[in-house]
């Protein structure tokens, strides 16, 4: 009798050791949380527009329950499963973090396993470059992230590299965040100029009727 084929082969990419669980109708699901590699390639179906694609993928890469075949089934079955499982994934390794901001001191700041990272503002050609990259569908997100973030970090790289092999999720609001205090969070205000007749600037005067 052929042995079946288990689920998430290998040595998980992420040492924690949550996991999510959704009863269905077809059995358990039980995921294990994503790591850096599985988050990256989930990263790049977003930028590509394949949301409910990528969902789905990232599922089937950290499920470790049921079997591969169970799992398939289950997802043919009900294909809106991966939605709520990946947005509690991505919950859990960070991508719901809300660091502190300060836009005096131009600083991020987020505590994490009991460690705080701090993050500078980002200089006009780390922001344009980063930027430039997280719109290009050729670019690689999760390096780019990474990459603009260590440069940006006020700490030990080591130190980083595990908060990103452990919250892989994170680097998404870091950048945001970063992008918040270099300028691309404030609030722009539209106020209508006024014609010297005292209408509104541009505004048509009604005309007579015939």
């Amino acid at each position: 009798m052929a042995k079946k084929k288990t689920a998430a082969a290998g040595t998980p990419s992420n040492p924690r050791t949550d996991t999510v669980e959704v009863k269905t109708p077809l059995g358990v699901l039980v995921c294990r949380l994503p790591g850096t590699p599985e988050w990256d390639l989930y990263l790049q179906k977003l930028k590509r527009g394949q949301q409910a694609v990528g969902r789905r993928e990232l599922v089937q890469l950290c499920a470790i329950s049921p079997d591969l075949e169970a799992i398939k089934a289950m997802l043919q079955r009900y294909p809106g499963l991966p939605e709520p499982v990946v947005d509690e994934l991505g919950r859990l390794v960070g991508d719901e973090t809300i660091p502190d901001e300060d836009h005096d001191g131009g600083t991020i700041t987020v505590t994490v396993d009991g460690s705080e990272y701090s993050f500078a503002a980002p200089s006009q050609l780390d922001w344009e470059e980063v930027d430039a990259q997280r719109k290009n569908p050729k670019v690689e997100t999760g390096p780019a992230f990474r990459s603009f973030l260590s440069k940006c970090h006020q700490g030990e790289q080591g130190a980083l590299d595990v908060l990103f092999k452990r919250w892989p999720g994170i680097i998404a609001t870091l950048v945001r965040s970063l992008g918040n205090i270099a300028g691309s969070g404030f609030e722009v205000v539209v106020k209508k100029g006024v014609s010297s007749s005292g209408g509104q600037s541009g505004a048509t005067s009604p005309q007579p009727s015939a």
